[in-house]
């Protein structure tokens, strides 16, 4: 038997083992890509509902305790002398007042313990006037007004902002693959 014999079907059988493994470490590159960039936009989804429940939830407890408010100020205001204001009302007030101090930044926070330490002074009579004690208690809710609505609008900036990064993120990866083909 001669070299060229058997050294030609061994290199032939060599690059064919060759470009077997070859082919298949590229596929299985592409294959973990492609699972890593499916994690990272499932990953993304979830983070963006997540952004969109809280948003969701902290709008929605600010209007209860707007209301809940309301309607503390008004049985105190228009009940009759005899007519203690429901205990109720207070309690609800309170329990959404602390509900919204655990979801809102410090400033936010503290601004709805004071707007719950004026209605209370409300409760208790005082030598200054209803109407006077009115006009503190309007003026700190306009401030809470203005406070919680730059927290709304900041996580809305936030969940606006990351929806573009999430776009961004999908936008990108089709165009990297398609350079990379390139």
């Amino acid at each position: 038997m001669d070299r060229k014999d058997w050294l030609v079907p061994l290199l032939a059988a060599l690059f064919g083992v060759m470009g077997a493994l070859g082919g298949s470490l590229v596929a299985g590159y592409q294959h973990e890509r492609a699972a890593l960039r499916q994690a990272h936009a499932n990953l993304a989804k979830q983070q963006m509902n997540e952004r969109a429940q809280a948003l969701k939830v902290f709008q929605e407890t600010g209007l209860r305790y707007m209301g809940a408010t309301d309607s503390l100020v008004n049985s105190l205001v228009f009940a009759n002398q005899r007519d203690k204001p429901s205990i109720d009302h207070w309690a609800l007030v309170q329990s959404t007042g602390n509900e919204l101090t655990l979801l809102a930044d410090d400033e936010l926070a503290r601004e709805t313990l004071t707007l719950n330490q004026a209605i209370m002074h409300l409760l208790v009579p005082s030598a200054k006037p209803l109407d006077q004690r009115l006009g503190e208690v309007n003026a700190l809710v306009v401030t809470w007004i203005k406070l919680f609505k730059r927290n709304l609008d900041a996580l809305k900036i936030q969940n606006e902002e990351a929806l573009g990064l999430n776009a961004s993120v999908h936008v990108a990866t089709p165009l990297k693959r398609e350079k990379d083909v390139e």
